[in-house]
C-alpha cells in the first residue's frame, strides 16, 4: 500500500460512538414532558456521548450510531422522530460548540488585554520614575500605577493560563459535525 493510499484510508475512517437507546426518553430528559420538537436532551446522554468522544484523540470524523431494539421502533421512533432527534442533537452540538469558542475567544482578547494594559502601565511607571518629581500626590500615583501594572500583568498571565482547552472546542466541533445514525435491532 503506497503512502497516498493509506492518507486517504486514514481521512475516509470515522470514529464511530455506539449507544444503546431502550426508549426515545433516554435521549430525552424525563422530566421534560413536552413535544419532542421542544424537549430537551439528556444530560446524562449528552455527558455519555461527549466522554466517549473524548476517547478518541485526532480529527477523524465522529459518526454516533444509535443502537435500538426493534420492540420501540413502532411510534416512539418513527422516521420523523429520528430526523427531529437528529436535528436536536446536532443543533445542540454546535450551539455549545459556538458557545465555548466565543468563551475562549473572550477569555483570551481580556487575558492579552490585561498583559498589554499592565506593561503599558509599567512603561508610564518607568518613565515617570525618571523625572524624579518630589510631589507627595506625584509619588502616591507612581505607586498605584506601579501596583496596577503589577496586578493587571499578572492577572492577564492567570487569564491566559487557565485558558479552556482547545481539545475541548475541537470535541465539540467534531460532535457537531457528526453524522447520527439509528440502528434497529
Amino acid at each position: 500500500m503506497t503512502e497516498q493510499e493509506k492518507s486517504a484510508d486514514l481521512k475516509q475512517q470515522k470514529t464511530v460512538i455506539k449507544i444503546i437507546i431502550y426508549s426515545v426518553d433516554d435521549i430525552y430528559n424525563d422530566f421534560d414532558s413536552r413535544n419532542i420538537n421542544i424537549r430537551m436532551l439528556s444530560e446524562d446522554f449528552i455527558r455519555e456521548v461527549v466522554t466517549l468522544a473524548k476517547n478518541y484523540y485526532g480529527e477523524t470524523p465522529i459518526s454516533i450510531k444509535l443502537i435500538a431494539a426493534r420492540d420501540i421502533v413502532g411510534s416512539q421512533l418513527s422516521h420523523e422522530i429520528q430526523s427531529i432527534t437528529r436535528e436536536r442533537i446536532k443543533g445542540y452540538f454546535l450551539n455549545k460548540y459556538i458557545e465555548l469558542r466565543w468563551k475562549r475567544r473572550k477569555e483570551m482578547l481580556q487575558g492579552w488585554t490585561y498583559i498589554i494594559m499592565g506593561i503599558l502601565c509599567f512603561c508610564i511607571f518607568k518613565y515617570a520614575s525618571l523625572l524624579e518629581i518630589k510631589n507627595i500626590l506625584a509619588n502616591v500615583m507612581f505607586d498605584l500605577i506601579s501596583f496596577i501594572s503589577w496586578f493587571s500583568t499578572w492577572n492577564g498571565v492567570d487569564t491566559l493560563k487557565d485558558l479552556l482547552p482547545k481539545t475541548e472546542v475541537r470535541i465539540y466541533k467534531r460532535l457537531a459535525e457528526a453524522g447520527i445514525y439509528f440502528n434497529l435491532k
